[in-house]
């Protein structure tokens, strides 16, 4: 990866990070690359170069990369890919998902759950960037603390009631995002939505436990998880 590229995306672990709006634009030296396709394109390859993606990541990259070299006009918001970073013994983590959203119109991550059945027994919208704002960046990762379910323990409604109505962009104010684990075989599956209710392909949390959460979950953000993940990781406490 080369110096430019963590550089930028250095600037993207900012935006996802104090929840910059889609308004504001980074420095001007970077902006058409950062709103051209072409730039996205060949930030996504090198990912795929270095490694950086799972497999359900990496094809659901490759299918973007595909996109995008074809399209001829705005890509719609894209989940690439969700993980569940742990540590052992202990009831919260965080969640990890990966997008594209060149509208930056991203408001709510969905949890959708199933039974052995492989219905839907649960589904719940945590809306992350209240009003639609987005992360501020077309690409990158969300970092998102969570809880585990042990008890049937639900959304509380009004706490996020009241989050959107403060219209809060810091993750140390988020209320409580409930998952149940274990999630394999995949029972869990991860969406976004845009205020309009369009939501993106469902995409299968994959769990990963270890002693170190951080470790887990910095691959996917590449060279912008080591800030990110000690801002994140604080907001569990």
């Amino acid at each position: 990866m080369s110096p430019r590229q963590i550089g930028l995306l250095g600037w993207a672990a900012i935006a996802v990070l104090v929840g910059t709006e889609c308004e504001r634009k980074p420095p001007r030296s970077l902006q058409t690359d950062l709103d051209s396709h072409e730039f996205w394109i060949r930030n996504f390859e090198q990912g795929l170069k270095d490694g950086m993606y799972d497999d359900t990541e990496s094809q659901n990259v490759r299918r973007l990369i595909g996109d995008l070299r074809s399209a001829s006009g705005p890509i719609p918001l894209r989940a690439l890919g969700a993980t569940a970073a742990i540590e052992a013994g202990q009831d919260q983590g965080v969640l990890c998902v990966l997008f594209y959203d060149e509208r930056c119109r991203m408001e709510r991550i969905r949890v959708t759950e199933l039974n052995e059945a492989g219905q839907a027994i649960l589904t719940e919208d945590y809306p992350i960037y209240p009003g639609g704002r987005g992360a501020g960046l077309w690409g990158d990762g969300i970092l998102v603390p969570f809880r585990t379910r042990s008890h049937d323990e639900k959304k509380d409604e009004a706490a996020w009631r009241e989050y959107e109505i403060r219209n809060v962009r810091d993750r140390r104010a988020l209320p409580p995002l409930w998952i149940s684990l274990p999630a394999e075989p995949p029972r869990v599956f991860i969406s976004l939505i845009d205020p309009d209710g369009y939501q993106s392909e469902q995409i299968p949390l994959l769990v990963k436990r270890s002693e170190t959460a951080r470790t887990l979950a910095r691959p996917r953000l590449a060279a912008s998880a080591p800030e990110s993940m000690e801002a994140e990781k604080g907001s569990t406490d």
